[in-house]
């Protein structure tokens, strides 16, 4: 498998560009029936290679085809990875809502994995990068921080949904709300003195409201 996957890398230098892309057409066709982590490691292998051309697309479809052949063998790790990438393609072509859907259900799929709130932070983070062509996505973006907080309340990670969660509801002058969440910052976080400043704000916004 190895001497195939190198030779497969030689054709298209060799011989063009259209040998080159019948030799992987041709690996991926067999790596897809075989079983194993070797299969999935010559998809996950082929991807890696339409990526580094800027092959995009396909690159990401081979990592769905890595993902399907990992997952139907019980590689769950590499199946993970290989959807990860693709996730990460779609964020570099600014495709934001599919990179988020992406990323949110990796984390949700497998809440307990040590990657889990990362992964689910970055679905929040591209959801923010849609909602400023989209404002209906500010309604998922909200919805994401506070399904990541109600996930991983202990995660480090909780700390700045928090944070972005008590801006937002700033920014829609929902300042009771703004109050609950930033209050349960950790004080011994970086973010904590903006909080307790935006968390005072919001109360004496709060209380002159009420005093009109």
């Amino acid at each position: 498998q190895d001497q195939a996957t190198e030779a497969v890398r030689q054709l298209e230098p060799d011989h063009g560009q259209y040998w080159g892309r019948r030799a992987r057409l041709e690996q991926l066709s067999v790596a897809q029936t075989g079983r194993g982590s070797s299969s999935v490691e010559i998809v996950v292998s082929t991807a890696d290679e339409l990526y580094l051309k800027g092959q995009y697309d396909e690159a990401i479809a081979t990592y769905e085809k890595a993902a399907e052949l990992a997952h139907n063998t019980g590689d769950v790790h590499s199946g993970a990875d290989a959807e990860y990438k693709a996730a990460l393609i779609e964020q570099k072509l600014k495709r934001y809502r599919a990179a988020s859907h992406r990323l949110q259900r990796l984390a949700l799929d497998r809440p307990a994995h040590q990657t889990a709130p990362s992964r689910h932070l970055r679905a929040a983070l591209n959801t923010a990068q849609a909602a400023k062509q989209d404002s209906v996505a500010l309604g998922r973006y909200r919805s994401l921080l506070q399904e990541h907080i109600d996930n991983w309340p202990t995660s480090p990670t909780s700390t700045t949904a928090r944070k972005w969660l008590g801006d937002l509801l700033i920014s829609q002058h929902e300042w009771q709300a703004a109050a609950a969440v930033l209050r349960d910052i950790n004080p011994d976080t970086e973010v904590f003195p903006a909080a307790i400043e935006a968390l005072s704000g919001c109360y004496d916004r709060w209380l002159r409201e009420k005093q009109q």
